[in-house]
């Protein structure tokens, strides 16, 4: 991707010249000269080879149109490597493609403006960060639903509790829809304790306590941020450590899973604006305000698609089950809006070579044939739709 086009976020504009760096008492400190982008934080899994796992953020306080950015990558045990970059005039965004890495390790990743830049020897700091597979997970209030709230979260807790499933970290992003592609965002979003990391290992997150609800409907809060989490997504990567475990004699690689999701949402909201038009028969400036159409893409997804990532798990359709199901041969309605996010999430996370795999897989959890998601008569031609019209996956299609 070339980063130095990307319209950014701009969260860091304030310039501080050297005449002027001391602060008012009261005053808040200048921006850093260089950090992560808030996706990063502490305990995080980043994607392993063969593909390269990608860091990035923003710098501020330049003063050369050629401000270099370090970033350091050391190990617990090991040498450490260290690569430099550019920062873009455009948007004050860097981006380092990290060499491909096996699963593991204990890793500290730092990045400073090296030159070019007020106060250069200050910058960002991720600790604890290992290598593994790294999965997307995203939807509406099925992906939502907190692992609480189901029947078997004790079983889980259990096993937690006993050792197993330490290779699971997460991640859970807030609410963030934007009018327009925000590429960095703030730290700490997310953190379901205030000062707590975003990123947690399984026994972290157990043994944490939530106090700030990831959302409106989510009850209140005061419980452990594991069982805060998507329990979609949990149950995932719970059942792909079990295979994965009995393939490699009882050993599973670090999966790191991040929940993006918000309920009572429809796909038109997570599709790419540009290519909203692929489809016919679509919900916006129907059901929905065109104007809110592709903002939860713009502000929780587009923040990530430049994270090198495994694959994707997707949880939505109750909010357009009653629209057009249509058909992805005629281009109408979800039959073909499901295909189209699927071909512009893949392309998107795609576009820098040896990062995400363009054909990375796509989960997709298909609504229940019955109970309270049945809604009728309608379920059986929404099912088919979710398979682009084809009734299996994958498909020439998805």
């Amino acid at each position: 991707m070339d980063w130095t086009s990307i319209a950014v976020l701009a969260l860091l504009v304030a310039s501080v010249s050297p005449s002027h760096a001391e602060r008012a008492p009261g005053a808040p400190p200048p921006p850093m000269p260089a950090t992560f982008s808030g996706v990063f934080d502490d305990n995080m899994v980043l994607q392993r080879a063969p593909a390269k796992a990608a860091v990035f953020g923003t710098a501020a306080n330049l003063t050369s149109s050629t401000a270099t950015i370090t970033v350091e990558v050391s190990a617990a045990e090991g040498p450490s490597k260290a690569y430099t970059t550019t920062v873009s005039e455009t948007n004050l965004s860097w981006k380092v493609l990290l060499d491909a890495s096996e699963a593991g390790g204990d890793y500290t990743i730092t990045c400073a403006c090296s030159q070019g830049c007020v106060n250069s020897s200050v910058g960002g700091k991720i600790q604890n960060v290992t290598f593994g597979d790294v999965y997307f997970c995203s939807g509406q209030s099925n992906m939502e639903l907190l692992l609480h709230f189901t029947f078997s979260r004790n079983d889980t807790l259990d096993a937690i509790a006993k050792g197993m499933y330490q290779n699971i970290r997460v991640r859970q992003f807030p609410h963030y829809g934007q009018p327009d592609p925000t590429y960095i965002v703030p730290s700490g979003m997310g953190a379901l304790q205030r000062g707590a990391s975003t990123w947690l290992g399984a026994g972290q997150a157990l043994a944490l306590e939530e106090t700030m609800s990831i959302c409106p409907w989510c009850g209140s809060a005061n419980r452990s941020v594991l069982v805060s989490f998507s329990a979609a997504c949990w149950y995932f990567g719970q059942a792909l450590t079990d295979e994965l475990a009995k393939m490699n004699d009882g050993a599973a690689p670090p999966i790191g899973l991040i929940a993006s999701s918000v309920g009572g949402t429809m796909i038109e909201l997570w599709t790419p604006g540009e290519d909203m038009g692929n489809c016919k028969n679509t919900s916006c400036g129907t059901k929905i305000n065109a104007t809110v159409c592709s903002t939860l893409y713009n502000g929780m997804v587009v923040p990530f698609i430049n994270m090198t990532v495994k694959g994707y798990i997707w949880y939505q359709g109750e909010n357009n089950v009653f629209a057009d199901t249509g058909n992805s041969m005629e281009h109408t309605g979800y039959g073909c809006m499901l295909p189209n996010m699927i071909s512009s999430w893949r392309k998107a996370w795609s576009l820098e070579p040896g990062t995400t795999d363009p054909l990375a897989p796509f989960g997709v959890y298909t609504l229940a044939a019955g109970t309270s998601e049945g809604h009728g008569t309608h379920m059986g031609a929404f099912r088919w739709s979710e398979t682009a019209n084809y009734g299996v996956v994958p498909n020439e299609a998805m």
